[in-house]
């Protein structure tokens, strides 16, 4: 019983620590490239004033948009802070899987496990789990369904792998 309880731990774990560094880095390279994107907007617009004034307008125009935008709607590129706190979620999650990790070696590599300390320990180790699991839904605001399934995908075959396939 208590052996796929820390299976179980172990995948979520996995796969939140997954998503916290997948999710940091697609919305680090939109911010980025977002960015660039008011740049060039807004550099267009200086040499387009011996064309037109019009185009001058325009992009400026366009440019204050793309910025006010992005002021206005975090959803669009979300803030350093926030991918800040879920680098640090990314961290928690990985320490975590490392206990949790300890809790399933000490299980396999005894005889007969203490399944009420090993119950205990896993219930200490995932004490702060629900407060950042919490957090990690009100910062990641999107991962598609094909991305979801590609980090599931990648959590199974690591735990497969390391504890598995080495044997």
């Amino acid at each position: 019983m208590i052996r796929q309880e820390i299976w179980e731990e172990m995948k979520k774990a996995k796969t939140y620590q997954l998503s916290c560094l997948y999710y940091v880095d697609k919305k680090r390279k939109f911010n980025r490239n977002y960015n660039m994107c008011i740049i060039g907007v807004a550099a267009l617009g200086a040499p387009t004033f011996f064309i037109s004034h019009w185009c001058t307008f325009v992009t400026t125009i366009a440019a204050s948009v793309l910025e006010v935008t992005k002021s206005f709607l975090p959803a669009v590129c979300q803030s350093e802070e926030e991918l800040s706190k879920i680098d640090g979620l990314a961290i928690y999650f990985g320490e975590t899987l490392q206990k949790i990790e300890g809790l399933w070696n000490l299980h396999e590599n005894t005889e007969s496990p203490d399944e009420l300390s090993l119950n205990k320990e896993l219930s200490k180790v995932l004490k702060k789990s629900p407060e950042n699991e919490t957090l990690m839904n009100k910062l990641i605001h999107s991962l598609s369904k094909k991305e979801d399934d590609k980090i599931r995908k990648q959590a199974d075959d690591y735990l497969i792998q390391k504890f598995y396939e080495q044997k």
